[in-house]
């Protein structure tokens, strides 16, 4: 058995691996049929689903082109119901007014009358206008009549008006005030987003319902804003002027009778917002009553609240981005991660300060970041009292700032002085908070420099905050230290609030360098700034609170608890980069450079066209006030001169009365704002055309 194990195989026997090398052969063949066979099936199932995919692609196409040009059917129609429910209106009305006795005195009538009348209450005095001069109008007018002032004063002052018909499709029910206020706003197809449409609605009703009830309550119910100025009621105008929001749009359209609803509805219609931002549905809420087996819809009380602001109106003009040459801004030109990496002096650190991959994108501290807050708190001097990142919270830019501390510490009643003119939140808002707002006077031939005594004569007993804004916009001025100590001094006697916005901080030019409000013993300060103006980062939106006051700092919190909780975490991250060591000192040497050689070009300037401007040179800030005069020495329309200027020269400055000066003012008239933080180039070239445009007004003249 052993030898049998150990024998050695038989080499004679070569069937075996013979018939294995066989089989492995037609195994391989087999093989590589059926992997033909996977093959062209695979190409076949390819070629079909490409072929069904280009079927469908082909179809879908077809449908969404029956699509597009259904909506532009269905948008066509909507725009003509719209119309035709408005025009609909209009003959009503003329039928019921063809139908009305002739004894009755219409209420419109009484409305002339009253307006001419002498020693009459406010609320009793009421525009004067010319005959209508659109549908709208026709509409709107035709509602002031006799035969609808008892039926509709009742039906206006019963309830808030129902708002259903903006988010649906339903017919105009007719004979209803409201119902003709919902079909003018819908023909306005250029307003289509519910917040506007919401907001068109409330000034058109509560004018009417005004000028229907013609009582005290119904007055005190309007913002005080769309109450009628003077030039309302001693000019006749068209109606729709007065049912623009801002009190100096309505002055200058009143005082260029020549300017009509075509030129103006069109931009109006299209640009104007009203800064919602949050779910549109939430304008409207649902009643616990039901029409028509429907809940009825009504104005959220905190949309409504938010309207009747002024401040929350803004109207875009769209001009900035038609202008070749744009001088009508304040920001340093906008910097990119890539600009501050080359601006470093420690670019390997700012590459890694600035890689996000590794940020959380949760929320972040309620404070802000400690990274950040300790920049900021760099920017003060290094004196006593210290200011460190327990001084500081962070917010939604300069804008978000000042609101913040508006709404923390301040209440209905309060009065409140401010410095103007003055970027217009700070003196508008408290105003919204039914706050009473003195203004202290900037006057040009005193440097736009505040004046201490004068300030001292506006502080009454009830006064809570003081509002500077320094360096001023749109002055170009700043408060020193020496100032600075005296307004505090007059404050510490009564505990008032100082806040002072010095978003344009810490740009100074050929002076010593003032410091921060926030930098003295008197506690009750509050001072905002941003990433905007100075640094060339308004496209993050962070700006900050400094105050050593912590109760301050409390109430602080917990607003911002409520209206953003927490700034963006990679906004703050870019913020404090641009704020550290490595890159500070470089962007604020390469802005300031921007504004000693931008400075000399307007100077020179100026000093080429004396006959017709002059400015107080600024010490501070990015922007300067220039006064333009006729070479009689009588101020050009400034409103004019830039919207002139910009149509044929492509260049775009702000205009001084329109954009900071007060209703009724006239001492804006003639400035218009001019940055000069661009770069130095683009400025010259801008100030070449506006020589060009000044030379031309000689020769007309």
């Amino acid at each position: 058995m052993s030898s049998e194990r150990n024998s050695p195989p038989d080499q004679g026997s070569p069937e075996k691996p013979r018939r294995s090398d066989e089989e492995m052969q037609r195994k391989r063949a087999r093989d590589r049929r059926s992997q033909k066979a996977m093959r062209d099936r695979a190409k076949w199932t390819v070629d079909s689903l490409t072929e069904q995919v280009r079927s469908l692609s082909e179809a879908l196409e077809v449908q969404t082109h029956r699509a597009a040009q259904l909506d532009f059917r269905v948008h066509n129609l909507q725009h003509e119901n719209s119309q035709l429910r408005t025009e609909v209106a209009a003959m009503q009305l003329q039928v019921t007014e063809a139908m009305r006795p002739v004894e009755h005195s219409s209420t419109l009538s009484s409305i002339s009358t009253i307006s001419l009348s002498p020693e009459l209450q406010e609320w009793q005095k009421f525009p004067l206008n010319v005959p209508p001069t659109c549908l709208a109008d026709q509409i709107f007018q035709g509602l002031l009549s006799s035969q609808f002032s008892g039926h509709l004063s009742e039906m206006i002052a019963s309830s808030p008006p129902d708002l259903s018909r903006l988010i649906e499709s339903s017919a105009s029910r007719g004979g209803d005030a409201n119902d003709v206020i919902l079909d003018i706003v819908r023909s306005y197809t250029e307003i289509d987003s519910l917040p506007q449409q919401v907001a068109v609605h409330f000034v058109m009703f509560s004018l009417a319902r005004w000028m229907l009830l013609q009582n005290k309550e119904s007055w005190d119910g309007m913002p005080t804003w769309l109450r009628p100025i003077q030039e309302q009621l001693s000019t006749r105008h068209p109606a729709w002027i007065d049912r623009l929001p801002w009190p100096r749009v309505r002055q200058y359209l009143i005082r260029h009778p020549n300017i009509r609803l075509d030129d103006f509805a069109a931009v109006y219609s299209s640009s104007f917002d009203v800064c919602w931002g949050y779910n549109p549905r939430a304008v409207l809420i649902s009643s616990k009553e039901t029409v028509h087996s429907r809940d009825r819809m009504v104005i959220n009380p905190v949309y409504e609240e938010h309207i009747s602001q002024l401040v929350n109106w803004k109207w875009i003009e769209g001009k900035g981005p038609s202008a070749t040459y744009s001088l009508a801004g304040s920001a340093t030109p906008g910097l990119s991660i890539n600009d501050l990496v080359e601006i470093s002096n420690d670019k390997t650190s700012t590459l890694t300060a600035l890689d996000f991959h590794h940020v959380k994108l949760g929320l972040g501290p309620m404070e802000g970041s400690t990274a950040l807050r300790r920049a900021v708190a760099a920017l003060y001097t290094h004196r006593k009292p210290w200011i460190t990142e327990d001084h500081i919270l962070t917010a939604a830019g300069t804008t978000g700032s000042n609101l913040m501390v508006f709404q923390s510490l301040l209440k209905a009643g309060d009065h409140v002085v401010c410095t103007y003119p003055t970027y217009e939140q700070l003196s508008k808002y408290p105003l919204a908070q039914q706050c009473e707002v003195s203004l202290l006077r900037l006057q040009p031939q005193n440097g736009w420099k505040v004046d201490v005594k004068e300030l001292k004569g506006l502080i009454t007993p009830n006064t809570k905050m003081i509002v500077i804004n320094s360096p001023s916009n749109p002055a170009g001025s700043h408060v020193d230290e020496e100032t600075q100590l005296q307004i505090l001094e007059a404050a510490k006697e009564q505990g008032i609030i100082v806040l002072v916005d010095e978003i344009f901080r810490p740009l100074f030019h050929g002076v010593k360098p003032a410091p921060s409000f926030v930098e003295h013993d008197y506690d009750r300060v509050v001072v905002t700034g941003s990433m905007s103006k100075a640094w060339g980062l308004s496209g993050i939106r962070v700006g900050w609170i400094t105050t050593r006051n912590q109760s301050f700092l409390r109430l602080l919190v917990n607003a911002k608890s409520y209206i953003v909780q927490a700034t963006g975490s990679i906004d703050e991250a870019i913020a404090a980069e641009a704020l550290s060591d490595r890159c500070r000192g470089a962007i604020l040497g390469k802005h300031l450079e921007y504004a000693r050689d931008n400075l000399a070009s307007i100077q020179a300037f100026i000093d080429r066209n004396s006959d017709m401007c002059t400015w107080t040179k600024p010490t501070a800030g990015a922007i300067g006030f220039i006064r333009l005069t006729q070479p009689s020495g009588s101020p050009l329309d400034d409103v004019e001169f830039c919207q002139s200027l910009l149509e044929t020269k492509g260049v775009l400055f702000s205009p001084g009365s329109l954009t900071f000066g007060e209703a009724g003012d006239e001492t804006m008239k003639g400035y218009v704002r001019c940055h000069f933080t661009g770069r130095p180039q683009y400025v010259s070239e801008a100030l070449a055309l506006v020589d060009e445009y000044l030379s031309e007004l000689r020769s007309r003249s």
